[in-house]
């Protein structure tokens, strides 16, 4: 099983977590943005993730808790991005914004919120690489594993089967030991945990426990 790991909260500053990151097993790291419009919460900048972990990091796996995600897309193409996720839930046109990245030759990730619904998602899911599944309220790191998320990541296993699609499922929020176990006998092939890793000394070995 693949691991992302986030830096919204650790032992230490989100740079040198940042960096700590960028030296671990780590799949992917994963970076939270938000702008204070769709999560009440604000993060970093693009720029900062350059200045950070530089244009040839470790794979970025970038989560865009923002009403406007789209405008951002340019900036992030050129940094070692792998995969961005916009969220279901914005204003925008949904199927504009992962046109615009299909235009920028970037894989397409889709983050659902706890409340919606996955029969909301399905006519995406033949145009997504990836689909989130949060686990949590959007927002803040630390939160408790909501296993709601669990009924979901099942169906979309069911899903990619009976429409014969290959996205891959990855939930986020509350992730650790026991709970990626759980989310990894529901489906899903990637996880996405912060806290659990980055609030100790020894990333590797809390990585390896999630693997």
């Amino acid at each position: 099983m693949q691991v992302s790991v986030s830096f919204l909260k650790g032992l230490d500053d989100m740079e040198t977590r940042a960096k700590r990151i960028n030296e671990s097993n780590a799949d992917f790291i994963h970076a939270d943005q938000m702008d204070g419009i769709f999560v009440e919460q604000k993060t970093f900048l693009p720029s900062d993730i350059k200045k950070w972990v530089g244009v040839d990091s470790k794979p970025l796996e970038v989560h865009l808790m923002c009403e406007e995600p789209s405008k951002y897309f340019k900036e992030y193409k050129e940094l070692n991005t792998a995969l961005i996720y916009v969220h279901y839930e914005i204003k925008d046109d949904i199927n504009q914004v992962l046109n615009e990245l299909d235009k920028l030759e970037i894989k397409k990730g889709l983050a659902i919120n706890p409340e919606t619904d996955v029969n909301a998602i399905k006519p995406l899911l033949p145009k997504i690489d990836s689909v989130l599944v949060m686990s949590v309220k959007p927002g803040l790191g630390g939160q408790k594993f909501m296993n709601s998320a669990l009924t979901k990541i099942s169906e979309l296993k069911k899903l990619r089967s009976y429409l014969n699609l290959n996205y891959d499922i990855n939930v986020d929020g509350g992730i650790n030991n026991i709970t990626a176990k759980l989310c990894n006998e529901a489906g899903v092939n990637r996880v996405t945990s912060g806290a659990y890793i980055c609030e100790n000394k020894n990333l590797n070995e809390y990585i390896e426990k999630l693997k």
